[in-house]
């Protein structure tokens, strides 16, 4: 799903998992996401870059625990999302804005990750892109009886440009940083 704004902004967001993919700022001519050349988009496994979401739990699951049966970082990342539609905001000529929104409910889940963790939950995972700017938001909503623990969080992963300075010759093992 793609949202561009008139100044030449953009945002990208892969189904699978909900991941964006790409955000370009600048009228489109500075990407700020770093996505890895190996990523698989195919959904075939978890987006490698962008911003994918990770819940209900972070990193491996700890024993004896309610997501100790679920695959580290959870469900979300690896599940098909629903696009739930996309709203425009336009407030002045330099600060219009695009929403996408997408859910992912426990009832739309895989056999398998509901018998891994079988809460009653909604998320409805909100990307807005303004001009040089890019909003993400989650909303979790308990949709049983049951309290339910969870972890969530956007792993981003920012391109950035970094720039080392040459180090001095007489720095032991400079040679091996040169170049």
């Amino acid at each position: 799903v793609t949202a561009r704004l008139p100044t030449g902004d953009s945002v990208d967001v892969l189904l699978y998992g909900a991941t964006v993919l790409s955000w370009k700022s600048q009228g489109g001519q500075t990407e700020n996401l770093w996505l890895s050349e190996a990523a698989k988009l195919d959904g075939t496994k978890a987006v490698r870059g962008g911003i994918p979401v990770v819940f209900p739990v972070f990193g491996p699951p700890p024993p004896n625990h309610a997501t100790s049966s679920l695959a580290q970082h959870g469900f979300a990342r690896t599940s098909r999302w629903e696009f739930l539609g996309k709203s425009t905001s336009e407030d002045a000529a330099d600060s219009a804005s695009v929403k996408l929104d997408f859910g992912l409910y426990s009832s739309n889940l895989p056999e398998e990750a509901r018998k891994a963790w079988p809460h009653d939950f909604s998320l409805v995972y909100s990307v807005t892109l303004g001009k040089d700017s890019l909003q993400t938001v989650m909303n979790v909503r308990n949709e049983g009886s049951e309290v339910f623990e969870f972890q969530m969080l956007l792993h981003t992963y920012l391109r950035v440009k970094v720039r080392i300075p040459p180090l001095p010759t007489s720095f032991p093992c400079a040679e091996a940083f040169a170049g």
